[in-house]
């Protein structure tokens, strides 16, 4: 079978010591695609933080829901609907070993993207783009810590998250 971008997801957070993700779409899926490296990260109480946001009401609730009670990943989402355009996908795959990884390209967090989809995607290694992936270490902080993205509680933002991509995707 040839290699996609959720095989090679799959052998790569095995050896994550925490893992950012910055996605435009979240899809039931593409959870479901990975949901056996998301389990194993959370047995080992990985860190996994997610950026996402409602635009073109995209995003599956449920996806969010489940990354969020089931396998523990901390979420922030931009409610904007009228601003935010969030269009990146990557992956950014931190080792204590200094031997870190991150995959950026076309591909959402959804089941075609993952798999036999016509996407683009390119792994970057820390000992070969060092500057790359410190550069998008930084931009993910500044995003995750700049105001825009919310935290997103399953439990208390549930309506809030529905009405916001609904909003959204009556706009498409």
């Amino acid at each position: 079978k040839d290699l996609n971008l959720g095989s090679e997801l799959r052998l790569e957070l095995e050896s994550a010591d925490r893992v950012d993700i910055i996605m435009a779409f979240i899809k039931k899926g593409g959870v479901r695609s990975i949901e056996s490296a998301l389990k194993k990260l959370r047995e080992r109480n990985v860190p996994v933080r997610i950026l996402t946001s409602v635009y073109l009401g995209a995003s599956d609730k449920a996806a969010i829901d489940r990354l969020v009670e089931e396998f523990g990943a901390e979420v922030r989402i931009s409610f904007d609907t009228n601003s935010t355009r969030l269009h990146a996908k990557a992956w950014l795959i931190h080792r204590d070993s200094g031997f870190s990884t991150a995959y950026v390209g076309s591909s959402n967090l959804s089941d075609p993207a993952l798999g036999d989809g016509m996407e683009w995607n390119v792994r970057l290694s820390q000992i070969a783009s060092p500057n790359l992936l410190r550069h998008f270490g930084i931009a993910f902080e500044g995003y995750w810590l700049g105001g825009e993205f919310k935290p997103y509680d399953s439990t208390n933002d549930a309506e809030k998250l529905e009405e916001a991509l609904a909003r959204a995707n009556f706009k498409t």
